[in-house]
């Protein structure tokens, strides 16, 4: 475009402005909140795809777990503490932390077995307080040097455990827990103690969860200062999660090396946390697609009504082109004529368009794992607001220019010019008979558009 059509399109934008202003601003309202709501539900849909991912990251996650001990099998205890040293040394460890399954029950009032809650979970040396951490949903996590706070698993315990209730526990023996004796009134605990719960959390297994991971983790996690005094007496079994140098890309060759570890007859079991990933992101895959899909038709609405409202207003100006090209205008002036308003309320309503899906950012991520989610709130996905903004703009700019082409004077066959059609001699013959003028003029039409 010349100097002198940008002048006149300029000229042109502030003399009408004011007939013209409540159509840009509909313009501007429909790609922002439409276009917005467009954007905003992509973003959500790659934020809840890619939320648990984020939110393992946040928990220090091991890349492995091994069943490292049991009762009765390779050293006889419930925790083998060489072999979870030999493990430590293997190559591509950089760090072990073990937790015990415990021989405990919780007691009634009067002091009997109220129920068996043998497999209950406790740190032996940081496992679930430095590495795996769990996601503390209400409360605090209990204090690791104290051995009377625990926190409850928010979904393996009664809905009846709270916060600040204290729970009266038995520990036994492994060789109690062995006797036919266990369960009856006069077989006296290794160790009572009352626990007091501080906190109630929940596990990265359990965050999206299968029949295999429910109740995964149990009742209550006991701490450190705990778990080491019933090591040697009343620990069944214990696990060793192990975090890898290279993560993912060490574990079959790790795995391998663990199994010529192990006794002789020593159960082999793995859990890699790679898999609970695969899980968790195939089972929130339905929620995004339908995030995206949704994002995708109301693009699709925003473009086509933005679409209208751009021809409409290039029709509004229609009546001034004539009039424009008949004092001079040449072709770009006359297409020229209404763009500079219509582009820059494309301009705006997409930039409108952004704000409105960074407003409606915190709605993500959607499914289980928004209880967990180490950064709620308001973010900005760059790639879909670059990206949304470049195509609405891009492409409504675009079909401006090209309605404002097909819509200019200059395009339009000078009547004089145009080939005489097929009627064009019907026409002829019937006015040489002479009728009156409104039958030829109505022959015209008729047969020669």
């Amino acid at each position: 475009m010349s100097r002198q059509a940008f002048q006149v399109a300029w000229y042109r934008f502030r003399s009408t402005l004011g007939a013209r202003w409540a159509g840009y601003l509909a313009l501007v309202l429909l790609l922002g909140f439409v276009g917005g709501l467009a954007l905003g539900s992509v973003a959500a849909a790659r934020r809840t795809q890619s939320a648990f991912p984020a939110y393992l990251a946040s928990t220090s996650p091991s890349d492995l777990t091994v069943l490292a001990g049991l009762y009765g099998q390779g050293s006889g205890g419930g925790y083998d503490p060489a072999l979870v040293r030999r493990i430590a040394h293997l190559p591509h460890v950089r760090r072990v932390e073990s937790y015990g399954l415990m021989d405990a029950a919780v007691l009634a009032q009067n002091g009997t077995v109220e129920f068996d809650a043998m497999g209950i979970p406790g740190s032996i040396d940081g496992e679930y307080f430095s590495q795996d951490r769990p996601s503390i949903t209400a409360g605090r996590m209990a204090n690791p040097a104290r051995a009377d706070e625990v926190v409850a698993d928010a979904r393996g315990t009664p809905a009846t455990v709270h916060v600040g209730q204290v729970i009266p526990f038995a520990f036994f023996t492994n060789a109690q827990e062995s006797s036919p004796d266990v369960g009856r009134p006069g077989l006296k605990p290794y160790l009572r103690i009352n626990v007091r719960v501080v906190g109630k959390a929940e596990y990265s297994r359990e965050v999206v969860e299968d029949d295999i991971d429910t109740g995964l983790n149990g009742g209550v996690l006991f701490t450190p200062a705990l778990t080491r005094r019933l090591l040697r007496c009343c620990t069944f079994g214990s696990d060793s999660a192990i975090q890898l140098s290279g993560g993912n890309r060490d574990v079959a060759a790790t795995e391998a090396s663990i199994e010529q570890l192990l006794p002789r007859g020593f159960p082999v079991e793995f859990y890699v946390t790679s898999l609970t990933t695969a899980k968790a992101e195939r089972a929130i895959r339905p929620e995004s697609i339908a995030l995206a899909v949704f994002g995708g038709i109301a693009g699709l609405a925003a473009l086509l009504i933005a679409g209208q409202l751009i021809g409409r207003q290039l029709r509004l100006g229609s009546g001034d082109l004539s009039t424009l090209r008949a004092l001079g205008a040449g072709p770009a002036m006359t297409v020229g004529d209404g763009l500079p308003g219509l582009l820059g309320a494309v301009l705006a309503g997409s930039l409108l368009a952004a704000v409105v899906a960074v407003l409606l950012s915190p709605i993500a991520p959607l499914g289980s794992v928004r209880a967990v989610y180490p950064h709620p709130g308001v973010a900005v996905d760059w790639t879909v607001l670059i990206v949304g903004v470049g195509a609405l703009t891009g492409v409504l700019s675009l079909l401006a220019v090209v309605l404002a082409y097909r819509g200019a004077p200059h395009r339009a066959v000078p009547r004089g010019r145009r080939t005489p059609g097929p009627g064009a001699a019907v026409v002829r013959t019937a006015a040489a008979l002479g009728p009156p003028p409104p039958v030829v003029e109505g022959l015209r039409l008729a047969v020669d558009p």
